[in-house]
């Protein structure tokens, strides 16, 4: 047992402490960081790190388990400095850098993000796990009014929420130049009992590469659930999107709002399914393009892809196929996605 992690949680009972409490109260006009390396965390009713000031956090080769709320929020608002320096100012606080490297978020609840949220931050998440962990929103992760995203080898596996199983993935705006960076991301059997079972983008468009969706289940939209729009473009390469299923807005990619543009190419979909719409890739609003190309299915084009009203449209163009009933014996290479490194000598 850690016994200065204990002794620093009952301090906690009785006075602030800068690593454990939540430091709603705290200010500061000075940039501050936080680094945990080689750590595990289990079972606490409280977030680990929940920070709202100028904060930098770092976390690498740990794990968090089993917590009530999210291990770590980062956040950025508004304060008012009441002191003779600032007297009744009002301060938007500069937004935070979060980066987590060959960690594990496992079993943990909260409201939003059940292994981790963070708000108008920066965000450079590698080599990690997100498993078991429950929210209202966004059972893995909830990330929101970011600046920009970096994410790359990440499992999202077997999360739940109400809303958002595996990841809330969202930028501040829309914008014609890329907002996220996403490759050898696998999301696997998440699920929600309302929308989206694993991933939704907001605003800001991005790349989504050598990447696998897979066995992720909601009432509406299985796989993933887009709703950036122009200028926002999203382009997915080289992905596997393999039994999603919902019964409403597609099993796999629901194209959500107005004027959506995205590309998906050398893809493929299989056995996706959804009760009411198209299988695998779906257009809900007017004014919304889907580019496809070089992409196999395993079922009949009008099953697999559909948009809603007249307007928005897909475009086929080379290389796709549809109706390959053996697609594991196709010819495209699957891509290997590698599992982070979590040896039992680094929790």
């Amino acid at each position: 047992m850690n016994f200065s992690i204990f002794f620093l949680s009952q301090v906690y009972q009785i006075h602030s402490s800068p690593l454990l409490s939540p430091a709603e109260g705290y200010t500061t006009p000075f940039d501050s960081s936080f680094s945990v390396f080689s750590c595990r965390f289990s079972y606490h009713s409280q977030s680990l790190l929940k920070l709202y000031s100028r904060t930098n956090i770092f976390t690498q080769n740990s794990i968090f388990k089993g917590f009530l709320k999210s291990p770590i929020v980062l956040k950025s608002a508004e304060k008012i400095f009441n002191n003779e320096i600032y007297s009744q100012k009002r301060f938007k606080i500069k937004s935070g850098d979060l980066k987590v490297n060959q960690c594990l978020f496992e079993n943990n609840n909260a409201k939003k993000g059940g292994g981790l949220h963070s708000e108008k931050a920066t965000v450079n998440i590698t080599n990690s796990i997100f498993t078991s962990n429950n929210a209202t929103f966004g059972g893995g992760l909830y990330i929101e009014k970011s600046d920009k995203a970096y994410f790359s080898n990440i499992l999202i596996y077997n999360n739940t929420a109400e809303y958002i199983g595996g990841m809330f993935l969202d930028g501040n705006e829309e914008n014609v130049n890329h907002f996220s960076q996403i490759h050898f991301l696998n999301a696997s059997q998440n699920s929600a009992k309302e929308w989206t079972g694993g991933i939704r983008f907001d605003h800001g468009g991005g790349e989504l590469k050598n990447s696998v969706i897979a066995f992720n289940m909601a009432e509406t939209c299985g796989g993933i659930f887009d709703q950036a729009w122009k200028p926002s473009k999203r382009y997915i390469l080289h992905s596997l999107f393999i039994n999603n299923s919902a019964f409403f807005r597609c099993g796999s990619f629901c194209a959500f709002h107005i004027m959506h543009q995205s590309e998906f190419d050398s893809c493929v979909f299989s056995n996706n399914y959804c009760e009411r719409n198209s299988y695998s890739l779906y257009i809900e609003s007017i004014d919304s393009t889907i580019t496809i190309k070089n992409c196999m299915f395993s079922d009949e084009e009008k099953k697999e892809i559909e948009f809603r009203f007249d307007g928005s449209k897909f475009l086929l163009v080379e290389g796709n196929k549809f109706s390959i009933k053996n697609i594991d014996n196709a010819e495209y290479k699957q891509p290997e996605i590698p599992k982070p490194n979590l040896s039992k000598s680094q929790e």
